[in-house]
């Protein structure tokens, strides 16, 4: 559903909680990045949202709140790219970092001159670059990690030529990876979501 410059996703396979379906609303901004208002009713009761990547649950139930742009990547990924009023497409990578620090793996390193390639070729219109730490630390000593992280990755990609908006996200330890442990170094990364203008349909 797109109205008035508002693209609208609903989800009806949230799992990350539970394995019963629900139903989930998230509000995404448009190709220039404006963001509008929508009110959701589900029975009674009338939500209001009016931010970014914001969401509301259509059964009544709490839901996270908000998801970053990784996350509507990787649960919304083919309805976006089969949309066909979308002026963009997203794509999504990532980098993992030395424990305790803000410096990228040796095997991350040896993949970023492909990635760099590969996010140029996209002409991106803007990248969203989200820190997360393991769970090992405090919450405020991880936040500012995951800060850093984004913003060394920030670093690598305008050192190395990409010349685009540059999107910062932290969240510290609060959202480990599905299935990774709390101390597993896969949880030490920076998600790479890089927005891209859609294949023209007439070539």
């Amino acid at each position: 559903m797109r109205k008035s410059g508002i693209l609208v996703l609903a989800l009806l396979a949230w799992t990350n909680a539970c394995s019963a379906p629900r139903s989930m609303v998230v509000l995404l901004p448009d190709a220039d990045g404006k963001v509008g208002q929508i009110e959701v009713r589900a029975g009674s009761e009338t939500r209001v949202i009016s931010q970014a990547y914001q969401t509301t649950r259509l059964d009544g139930a709490a839901g996270p709140g908000s998801l970053d742009p990784a996350e509507v990547e990787h649960l919304f990924g083919s309805a976006l790219s089969a949309h066909p009023e979308s002026a963009f497409r997203f794509a999504t990578s990532r980098l993992l970092c030395r424990y305790d620090s803000a410096d990228i793996t040796d095997e991350s390193r040896a993949q970023l001159a492909g990635l760099v390639r590969s996010i140029r070729s996209l002409d991106p219109i803007e990248i969203y670059l989200v820190g997360h730490s393991d769970t090992v630390g405090t919450d405020s000593y991880n936040l500012e990690l995951s800060r850093r992280r984004a913003a060394a990755a920030k670093a690598l990609f305008a050192g190395a030529g990409v010349r685009c908006p540059m999107i910062l996200v932290a969240y510290g330890k609060s959202r480990p990876l599905p299935g990774a442990g709390g101390d597993d170094a896969l949880n030490r990364r920076v998600e790479i979501v890089v927005k891209y203008p859609a294949p023209s349909k007439h070539g």
